[in-house]
């Protein structure tokens, strides 16, 4: 038999409890759910369906605590809940009753994170959809939101080619197209996006290729002239993607 000698609140629905003068933090739905309202003695079985409950629905709030801070997705709630030590049968539990609660939905948390994608980032449909496979999400889940989109990504793709032109300095056409598909894939878009908008691309390297060129005939005058230095200047400016023929 154990002695439960004191019961005093501690506020946040828990109370500290004294059991053979050992300090337990106890929720207040599972002192009422098991009817232990006053000091008492308990039997072993007692005890420990005591501490076992209480530590699933210690663990079952600090999920609902955790979810009402932002969205989750069931892979982080389980994670969450390997990182409180708890069983996968009680972990099992905890998430079909967050699902018949409403804390979890995953169409809600799709729909949710495809928006905040589109609005608050420059993410393409492709990076959105790996981000959201890493989720666990099933891929035809995820095209049926993604595709339910009204969403122009031509349109989105031509705007981030705009701003990207507008901050380019001293970069050859060539090297600013190479760029402009190597950040444009790492967003999540592919060439049937920025295809014909690069194809198209409203760019001119001219002052920058003048510029360059005065520079490197300062530097290789010192050392070369006439026409080892034309092509010694040439092969400079060639090998930072300018087209030479327009020189």
């Amino acid at each position: 038999m154990k002695n439960i000698t004191s019961i005093k609140q501690t506020g946040n629905n828990k109370y500290t409890l004294i059991i053979d003068e050992k300090k337990h933090i106890i929720l207040g739905d599972v002192l009422l759910k098991l009817n232990i309202l006053k000091p008492m003695e308990i039997d072993s079985d007692t005890y420990m369906n005591l501490i076992n409950t209480n530590s699933y629905y210690d663990a079952y709030q600090k999920c609902i605590n955790f979810i009402t801070f932002k969205k989750r997705t069931e892979k982080e709630i389980r994670n969450k809940l390997s990182s409180l030590h708890v069983s996968k049968k009680s972990a099992d539990k905890i998430i079909n009753q967050l699902y018949e609660k409403g804390y979890l939905n995953d169409e809600d948390y799709l729909k949710s994170y495809i928006n905040d994608q589109i609005n608050l980032t420059l993410n393409g449909p492709f990076k959105i959809k790996y981000n959201l496979s890493k989720m666990s999400f099933k891929e035809e889940n995820i095209d049926m939101y993604l595709d339910g989109i009204d969403i122009n990504w031509q349109e989105r793709v031509e705007k981030i080619i705009a701003k990207k032109i507008k901050m380019a300095r001293n970069i050859s056409k060539n090297k600013l197209i190479q760029k402009l598909k190597i950040d444009l894939n790492n967003m999540g878009y592919n060439e049937t996006h920025y295809g014909y908008s690069l194809k198209n691309i409203d760019y001119s390297d001219e002052a920058s290729i003048k510029k360059e060129y005065q520079k490197y005939k300062n530097k290789l005058s010192k050392k070369y002239s006439g026409d080892k230095l034309e092509i010694m200047i040439k092969q400079k400016l060639y090998s930072l993607g300018y087209d030479v023929s327009n020189i």
